[in-house]
């Protein structure tokens, strides 16, 4: 599961399998599923029994093969597949040609779940676009809203001082106030470098590191409609 995509067939069989146990039923009686699986497997605050979807847990444990290229860029099985399928661009826009493997166009699908959850962590912000990047945390999309009033290329280096901190003032006069609000909540500890190099973080983690749980809740939400997040992560 975490290096191909399940066939339908095979999930629908397991599934089946799952709730004939769970309803009772048996070769010679066959006992009435009073409840859709997937209903059983939304949250139990959403009046599920919080049951595994395996299509969710899948692309998740997918993602989890993404989020390793991210952290590892210079790691033999991200040289490969970056050679062949994104040499010239980043994985984000890799795509999947007609002649490409099952296991690439499986490790692309867990990219969509892992782009919900993605976003930059501030370093020295010489590697993020202001208005084009996603960093700001505020789920789901992570970027700016607010009018642009600074250069269109501009860095998130812009908005901070030479030791390292954010440019309160300046934030405050170019950005909605909740935005600002965001801005000025991530930290920037006096023991952080402030000439680090950004980096990958997930939303979904209060550390910033992928988890398949985290990915999961993520995952289900499309068919929930639940919002699995915290009330904050700052990362």
């Amino acid at each position: 599961m975490s290096c191909f995509i399940l066939p339908d067939s095979i999930i629908k069989e397991i599934e089946a399998a799952c709730a004939r146990f769970w309803w009772g039923s048996t070769p010679e009686h066959r006992r009435v599923h009073w409840k859709k699986w997937r209903d059983l497997c939304s949250p139990k605050v959403m009046g599920g029994m919080g049951f595994k979807n395996l299509s969710a847990f899948n692309q998740a444990l997918l993602g989890k093969q993404i989020w390793r290229f991210l952290q590892r860029p210079t790691s033999l099985v991200a040289q490969v597949f970056k050679a062949k399928y994104f040499p010239d661009s980043s994985i984000w826009e890799a795509s999947a040609p007609s002649t490409s493997s099952y296991i690439w166009k499986s490790l692309l699908w867990g990219r969509n779940l892992v782009a919900k959850g993605v976003r930059w962590r501030v370093g020295n912000g010489n590697s993020i676009s202001v208005y084009n990047s996603r960093w700001v945390p505020i789920p789901w999309d992570f970027k700016l809203v607010s009018p642009r009033l600074l250069q269109h290329d501009a860095t998130v280096s812009c908005l901070l001082q030479e030791d390292g901190n954010w440019n309160k003032q300046l934030i405050t006069s170019v950005f909605l106030d909740f935005e600002a609000e965001a801005i000025l909540s991530l930290p920037r500890p006096s023991s952080l470098n402030h000439d680090s190099a950004d980096t990958y973080c997930w939303h979904m983690d209060k550390k910033g590191f992928y988890t398949v749980q985290s990915a999961y809740r993520l995952g289900i939400v499309e068919l929930t409609k639940y919002d699995p997040s915290p009330s904050r992560h700052l990362c």
